[in-house]
């Protein structure tokens, strides 16, 4: 201090430098507020804009999973519907064999002769066979010692 103040004059000096070291102390600390202000604002705003996001991705998310779950029902519905067609197709297809095999059933009773229903039921397996062939993906092989009709890959 200096020499020629008196003891008042130093305490309104010392009273002086107090109230602005409070004011410069208040102003840092407000300059902090405002800081903390600014950044809090900050991430709330990305805090938003990063759940608007999670919404829509969750959106995203139902839709797709409804999207499969009707895929999933499309695609059974479509597997059924083929079945149906393929063996409908296949029932048209063997009407006409069923028709031979009654023929060579009702010439049997007239013709006892061994050879020509033997034929008969041959053109009948050959009709199946070029039928089966067509329409299925393995090829059937007609045993007739067992009377069977077996699956061969």
């Amino acid at each position: 201090m200096k020499k020629n103040m008196t003891k008042v004059d130093e305490l309104r000096e010392v009273l002086k430098t107090k109230k602005e070291n409070e004011g410069a102390q208040k102003n840092q600390e407000h300059d902090k507020h405002i800081k903390h202000d600014k950044e809090v604002e900050e991430l709330t705003s990305k805090l938003n804009v990063a759940e608007e996001q999670s919404k829509d991705w969750h959106n995203k998310l139902i839709r797709l999973m409804a999207e499969f779950e009707n895929y999933k029902k499309r695609v059974v519905r479509e597997k059924h519907e083929q079945v149906k067609f393929a063996n409908e197709k296949l029932v048209v297809e063997l009407v006409p064999i069923l028709d031979d095999l009654g023929r060579v059933f009702d010439h049997s009773h007239e013709d006892v002769d061994i050879d020509k229903i033997l034929d008969g039921v041959d053109m009948v397996r050959n009709s199946l066979r070029k039928t089966l062939k067509s329409t299925a993906s393995t090829v059937m092989r007609w045993k007739p010692a067992c009377c069977s009709i077996c699956v061969r890959n």
